[in-house]
């Protein structure tokens, strides 16, 4: 019997890149396709419509013909994924379509009642996914979902045929699923070259130096473990495993040793890779596990042979990890500082593991990063929904401060709202967006707003100007830090008040990095 074919997709960010982001593959779909192959020989094909678009993913659709396709979605993405999901449908109609990743967790019932989706899994694929592939027959998703077995198969959401839903039973997922997944990826399948030549392609050296990403193009991520517990409640990755009602998921994660023997099969496949992101919501979680894996580091490749990025929070950074990790070759790490004001980090629920005042441990951590010689990347939530107007003004001042002096930024303006955030319990005035998809109009979260009806007009106000500036320069692939700091220089000026340090900042950051198009002054004083 010929096997039938089945078709993973990314989640497809119509946005990228943003200012400072990097064309990466969809290392979890590639996960999904590596088990699947390895425990039951299917035949998977892998697309990635952020780097291909519609025209490159219809192409793909028409020529295989699968009897399968499955989306892996992400809350800012979801929206382009059921539309993707819905061009499937209208081609293939008697293709099964399934939807799993971070973004489905909450919206599950809305997903497969009015979203078009058969089947949304919950929790990790990789296992639904083989399960799913075996009740395959020639009718394709009348064969599935008429199958019994199909409730056999743990953290489904599946589509019934009033539109209703049923979900079977829950299960929290294993170590041995974990690592065996992990142990499956096949390196050689993902086309990273196709990835670095597009980072090349779109960002100058200029723009590159400024950031201060050199030799970080060819860049590997890898996932090292499966989840962040710590519960800020603007987050979803706390509780998008915990599928079992009042049990929650224990985070599984990679020994040191597991993580190398990863890097050598990855570097195998692509020896021109030059650095690696632990792509962990918190790689520092674990200190024994981190201090570990920079001793093994610097023992298996030597000091300066590879570089590394990571994740972690200001509360885990100390002059011994951040030395012990600087000498096994961390050049960036991610700092989720969200905010310098002890009044709006309170209303986050970061749970940090600190007593005292938060803006000095925050610049205390990026300080150290600098001093390791490991340049902090620093993320701004600057319209949280409990910030006031001084709690807003300490974080400008200490992010250009900071900035200054070496650092480099993410904004994130509004926070995103994210369906399995603890946020949703709360009184939060939420931005939704309809959309129009197989028949019915979903009415999808996107931000929540400021509290603040001052400041919620505020921060319109000052993405609008600051997404009309992109638009008429252009500039969409405007280096980090420019493009936040430009941000921040918005807002100030929208509040009157003074810019000068602001703008000193940046006539510093353009001598530095000499002649590079869409320097900031230049189209910031046209």
């Amino acid at each position: 019997m010929t096997k039938q074919r089945i078709l993973l997709v990314g989640p497809f960010d119509r946005a990228a890149p943003r200012p400072g982001q990097y064309a990466a593959p969809p290392l979890g779909v590639y996960r999904m396709a590596g088990y699947a192959r390895q425990t039951a020989n299917l035949e998977i094909d892998v697309f990635d419509p952020s780097l291909s678009g519609v025209r490159g993913f219809l192409q793909q659709v028409r020529s295989t013909r699968p009897a399968l396709v499955g989306f892996s979605t992400l809350a800012p993405t979801l929206e382009m994924d059921l539309r993707l999901a819905a061009l499937v449908r209208r081609i293939l109609p008697g293709t099964l379509l399934v939807m799993g990743g971070q973004g489905v967790a909450g919206l599950e019932k809305l997903l497969a009642e009015e979203g078009g989706i058969d089947v949304v899994v919950r929790g990790f694929g990789e296992e639904p996914l083989v399960a799913l592939a075996h009740l395959l027959g020639p009718s394709g998703r009348r064969d599935v979902l008429a199958d019994s077995r199909l409730g056999d198969i743990p953290n489904l959401t599946v589509r019934e045929s009033a539109g209703t839903s049923c979900q079977t039973r829950p299960a929290l997922a294993s170590a041995d699923l974990f690592r065996n997944a992990t142990e499956a990826i096949d390196f050689a399948r993902i086309p990273y070259p196709h990835y670095w030549a597009e980072n090349q392609r779109r960002y100058p050296s200029g723009h590159v130096q400024l950031m201060k990403n050199e030799g970080l193009l060819n860049t590997i991520r890898l996932i090292t473990q499966s989840h962040c517990p710590l519960g800020c409640n603007y987050c979803s990755s706390t509780r998008f495993l915990d599928v079992v009602e009042g049990r929650r998921q224990s985070v599984l994660m990679q020994e040191p040793h597991e993580i190398i023997a990863t890097m050598e099969r990855a570097l195998a496949a692509h020896p021109e890779t030059t650095s690696f992101y632990l792509n962990d919501d918190d790689f520092v979680l674990v200190r024994r596990r981190a201090l570990e894996f920079a001793r093994l580091v610097i023992e298996r490749f030597g000091p300066g042979r590879l570089s590394f990025i990571c994740m972690t929070r200001v509360d885990h950074v100390d002059e011994e990890m951040a030395q012990t990790l600087a000498r096994a070759g961390f050049r960036l790490i991610f700092l989720g500082v969200e905010t310098f004001s002890g009044g709006t980090l309170l209303a986050m629920e970061k749970h940090l593991q600190h007593r005292g005042d938060y803006t000095s441990l925050a610049r205390r951590a990026v300080l150290t990063l600098l001093e390791a010689g490991i340049v902090p990347q620093i993320g701004l939530i600057p319209f949280y929904p409990a910030v006031r107007v001084g709690e807003l003004l300490v974080t400008i001042e200490n992010a250009v401060d900071l900035v200054s002096r070496g650092a480099r930024l993410s904004i994130f303006p509004l926070t995103d709202a994210y369906p399995g955030a603890s946020l949703f319990k709360s009184s939060c005035r939420v931005s939704h967006k309809e959309i129009r998809v197989g028949g019915h109009t979903l009415r999808l979260p996107i931000h929540f707003l400021p509290d603040d009806p001052a400041m919620q007009q505020l921060a319109i106000r000052a993405i609008d100007e600051h997404q009309t500036l992109r638009t008429e320069r252009r500039t969409n692939t405007m280096p980090q830090p420019v493009d936040g700091l430009y941000f921040l220089r918005t807002v100030l000026r929208q509040l009157g008040r003074d810019t000068a340090t602001v703008d000193r900042v940046l006539a510093d950051l353009e001598s530095q990095q000499g002649r590079v198009p869409c320097s900031p002054l230049q189209y910031m004083n046209a």
